[in-house]
C-alpha cells in the first residue's frame, strides 16, 4: 500500500526560484498528486527557501531528519543548476547508504541542458529518474517515461461559461502568438498569460479551464522542442475539449479524434474551435472519453504505484 510510504519531497519553492513569481508548479504536479493518490506522510523541504532564509545550504538539516524518520523514499525535483541553489550530490549518496532509494523527476527533458543535467546527476546517484513530457528515449535501465502526474482535487470538471481559452505564456513563443492573434481577430478567445505573465495562480489557472468548453494547447517550446505538456492532462481531468497543434509527444498518451482534437493551421484551429462549438454532442463523447482515460490509465494513484515500485 503506497498510502503507508513516507516520502521526503526536496523541490524548489518557488518558480524560476523567483519569490515574486509564487510557488512552483511542483506544487500541483508532485505534491498535489501525493495528497491524491492518498499518501499521507509526506515531508516537503525546498532548498531554494531554506538558502533565503538561512543563508545556506539544506544538506546537512536533510541528513540529520532523515536518520530521525526514517524516511521509505527521497523524492527530488531538481533544479537546472549545478550550485550552491541544489542539494549536492553527495547528499544522495547519503541517502542510499542509508537504504532510502532516491527518485528524480525530470521536466523539460528534450531540452540539451536539462538532458545532460539528467544524465549526469541521475544516473550517478539515482535509483531511478522519471522522465515526463517528451518522447525522448534513454538507454539506460534506471530512467523511465512517464505522463506528468496530476492533483485530481484542483483539476476536475465545473459548470463551463468559457467558450474556449488559452491560458500559458505567450512572450517568447512565436508560434503560440500568431495562432492566437489569429483567433483573437476573428473568435472572442479567452487568454491569460499564466504564472510568468500575469502571476496567475495554480487554483486561478485550473478555474479558467476548468470553466472553458475548449482548451487550446500548443506542444512547441521556446527553443523548438516539442513536449507534452501538463496543460493537455489538466484540460482533459477539467472535462475541457483539448485542440492540440498536431504533433507526435502527445500520441504516445492519447488518441487524436478520441481522446482529443488535432488542428494543422490557424484557420483548421479556427474552424474547429467553432464546428465544436456548436456541435455540443460531439464534443462532449470525446470529453467523457478523454475523462475516463485520465482516471483510469493515468490517475495520480497509478503514477506513484508504478514509480515507487520501480524504485525499490
Amino acid at each position: 500500500m503506497i498510502q503507508n510510504k513516507k516520502i521526503v519531497v526536496l523541490t524548489e519553492k518557488f518558480c524560476d526560484l523567483n519569490p515574486c513569481l509564487g510557488t512552483t508548479s511542483a506544487y500541483s504536479n508532485v505534491i498535489g498528486s501525493l495528497i491524491s493518490a492518498g499518501i499521507k506522510d509526506i515531508r516537503i523541504r525546498h532548498y531554494d527557501e531554506y538558502l533565503l532564509r538561512f543563508q545556506k545550504s539544506i544538506d546537512d538539516t536533510l541528513i540529520e531528519e532523515a536518520k530521525e524518520n526514517k524516511p521509505d523514499y527521497v523524492f527530488c525535483s531538481y533544479y537546472p543548476f549545478m550550485d550552491s541553489r541544489n542539494i549536492k550530490l553527495d547528499t544522495f549518496e547519503k541517502f542510499r547508504k542509508m537504504g532510502v532509494p532516491v527518485i528524480f523527476i525530470w521536466f523539460d527533458f528534450g531540452h540539451a541542458q536539462i538532458r545532460n543535467l539528467a544524465l549526469q546527476v541521475g544516473s550517478l546517484v539515482g535509483n531511478l529518474n522519471v522522465v515526463v513530457d517528451t518522447i525522448d528515449q534513454v538507454n539506460n535501465e534506471n530512467f523511465i517515461s512517464m505522463w506528468v502526474p496530476q492533483d485530481e482535487r484542483l483539476f476536475h470538471p465545473t459548470e463551463k461559461d468559457i467558450d474556449a481559452c488559452f491560458v500559458g505564456t505567450v512572450n517568447n513563443y512565436p508560434t503560440r502568438r500568431m495562432y492566437l492573434d489569429f483567433i483573437k481577430s476573428k473568435f472572442p478567445l479567452y487568454v491569460s498569460g499564466g504564472q510568468r505573465e500575469h502571476c496567475l495562480s495554480i487554483e486561478d489557472y485550473a478555474t479558467i479551464i476548468g470553466r472553458s468548453r475548449i482548451s487550446l494547447n500548443f506542444p512547441d517550446k521556446s527553443d523548438g522542442t516539442v513536449q507534452a505538456k501538463c496543460r493537455i492532462y489538466e484540460s482533459m481531468l477539467c472535462g475541457s475539449l483539448l485542440l492540440e497543434k498536431d504533433n507526435e509527444a502527445i500520441k504516445k498518451w492519447f488518441d487524436p479524434m478520441i481522446h482529443y482534437v488535432p488542428f494543422s493551421n490557424e484557420q483548421d484551429l479556427l474552424d474547429k474551435i467553432n464546428y465544436y462549438l456548436e456541435h455540443p454532442d460531439e464534443r462532449n463523447a470525446i470529453v467523457s472519453t478523454a475523462l475516463n482515460k485520465m482516471k483510469t490509465d493515468y490517475s495520480s494513484e497509478k503514477w506513484w504505484t508504478t514509480v515507487l515500485e520501480k524504485a525499490k
